[in-house]
């Protein structure tokens, strides 16, 4: 009517319905700050969470006692085991909660490589915290010699490597999928740390002698290795060589 071909209407309502897309750094602080709150709306898991962990720790310590170097292996192992269960299952809520909504902010232009940073830094409270709390329960009552601070700094980095491998089974799967997953994997990783048999001499000989990439796989294998590094260093020569 007022000369305005096809044309022109396709490229008004384009420009209408265009947005520029907010630089990676904005984004990232849009995404924490979503993320923060949805940490705080779920405090009452993130309690749970941290009292089953002392309740844990607590009753494996009073079962095994650490009077011999043969109970601290046992306890540090199971209670490493304990811990993937507990975190591998709390990391399912920090990406299966909100996937929805992701994806189609993804098709609206959102860079989800920022999505993907800002979950992670919001992750390191709940990281921290979980690491603490282990900390400070395993540490005093497992009765080991070594310090608290050194062993939260294996439990955090135990904790965010969970954390890094349940995010692929929470985006991959369902949530009842990446649940299933996230036990499964608990219980495989500490088959393969070498505490029962198999041994590590023995895996080894798999795979054509490329058998140790099972075991170097296994985040309970490093963390109750260096569980184990820690406390031989506190221990006497005596107590060393005769347990």
């Amino acid at each position: 009517k007022d000369g305005l071909g096809p044309g022109s209407f396709q490229e008004a309502s384009t420009e209408m319905l265009h947005r520029d897309t907010p630089p990676f750094f904005r984004a990232v602080l849009i995404f924490m700050d979503r993320s923060m709150l949805q940490t705080m709306r779920a405090h009452s898991a993130v309690v749970i969470n941290q009292v089953l962990c002392i309740t844990v720790v607590l009753i494996l310590c009073n079962i095994l006692v650490n009077d011999r170097i043969e109970n601290f292996m046992m306890q540090s192992c199971l209670a490493t085991l304990f811990l993937m269960l507990l975190q591998g299952v709390a990391a399912q809520r920090i990406f299966g909660a909100d996937l929805l909504i992701t994806l189609r902010e993804a098709r609206g232009g959102m860079p989800m490589i920022a999505y993907l940073v800002a979950k992670d830094l919001a992750s390191l409270f709940e990281i921290t915290l979980s690491a603490a709390v282990f900390a400070s329960a395993y540490g005093p009552f497992s009765g080991a010699q070594q310090h608290v601070t050194g062993i939260f700094a294996g439990a955090w980095a135990f904790v965010y490597s969970v954390y890094g491998l349940s995010y692929i089974s929470s985006i991959c799967l369902s949530p009842g999928a990446a649940q299933m997953t996230a036990v499964v994997l608990a219980f495989v990783s500490f088959c393969v740390s070498g505490v029962y048999q198999p041994q590590l001499p023995e895996m080894t000989g798999y795979l054509g002698g490329r058998g140790w990439i099972v075991p170097a796989l296994s985040s309970v294998r490093w963390f109750w290795g260096y569980l184990l590094t820690q406390e031989m260093r506190n221990l006497t020569p005596l107590a060393a060589k005769y347990g």
